[in-house]
């Protein structure tokens, strides 16, 4: 779990290091997925507000029928966005965290075979034992 502290100056730098990052060493995704989901939750919550605003400037032409169930329809469409969009964000960080998670074994999984077969795992030599 990333920290919800700010970010710092160093921070900062790293983060735009890994976005401009061509060999896709670091990843800045799960920072831009917090970021858009945040965008998105505003998004849809003006939405929802301006649709509440129209109902009611139109609430004689309308009708109090449609008018309860556009009330009560708002909030339900605004968590259903939301839900479906969080579960997308969360697939999308939960590919990421496998691929890293893959990347540690595989690193892992090296050392231990170079270790197995006589090399120094620092210098990639051959151990003189």
């Amino acid at each position: 779990m990333m920290d919800r502290a700010p970010m710092s100056g160093r921070n900062r730098l790293a983060y735009l290091m890994a976005v401009l990052d061509s060999e896709f060493d670091y990843y800045a995704a799960p920072r831009f997925i917090k970021d858009l989901y945040r965008a998105i939750q505003m998004v849809t919550a003006v939405q929802c507000a301006c649709f509440m605003a129209f109902l009611i400037a139109f609430r004689y032409w309308i009708g109090p029928t449609l008018l309860f169930v556009g009330f009560a329809m708002a909030p339900v469409v605004w968590f259903i966005v939301n839900l479906g969009v969080r579960m997308t964000l969360e697939f999308f960080m939960a590919v990421m965290s496998i691929r890293e998670n893959i990347a540690e074994i595989r690193y892992i999984a090296q050392n231990a075979n170079q270790h197995l077969n006589g090399r120094n795992t620092t210098t990639g030599k051959e151990d003189p034992r």
